[in-house]
């Protein structure tokens, strides 16, 4: 629930505020996968969160945030086994698969699993454009 989480952003504030966590400058010199681990060092951090921060903090593309959703759809789309979809994945978009998940998740407008599918059983397999609709397609006209 949200004290686990409240819990986390705590312990993370603390780790940058006693300089426990190495610089941007110092992780952008190491491999994803060692950023990766550090990240995963810190109590209530695993994968797929390490992933979304090497990604929106350090601009490394090559590690795919996998997670229920992506693995469902890629399933779907691909006809991929769920327990392959990761290094599926990292196959088919080698060092841009962590981009690629995000923009996979752009494509399908974010959707809840449920309706993201209902979507490619119909094949729609494209954003929806409703330019005067707020939508991840469309939100950098908002900033």
């Amino acid at each position: 629930g949200l004290a686990y989480r409240y819990e986390t952003v705590i312990r993370i504030a603390q780790f940058i505020v006693q300089k426990r966590i190495p610089s941007e400058e110092y992780l952008l010199d190491l491999s994803s996968s060692d950023v990766e681990e550090i990240l995963k060092g810190i109590k209530g951090i695993g994968p797929y969160t390490a992933r979304l921060a090497l990604i929106l903090a350090l601009r490394k593309y090559d590690q795919p945030p996998v997670d229920r959703w992506l693995k469902k759809i890629v399933s779907k789309v691909y006809g991929v086994d769920e327990k392959r979809v990761e290094s599926f994945w990292r196959e088919k978009w080698r060092d841009w698969s962590g981009l690629a998940s995000l923009a996979l998740t752009i494509t399908l407008d974010a959707e809840p699993l449920r309706k993201a599918l209902a979507r490619i059983e119909r094949g729609e397999l494209t954003p929806i454009h409703e330019p005067d609709k707020l939508s991840p397609l469309n939100m950098w006209r908002y900033f």
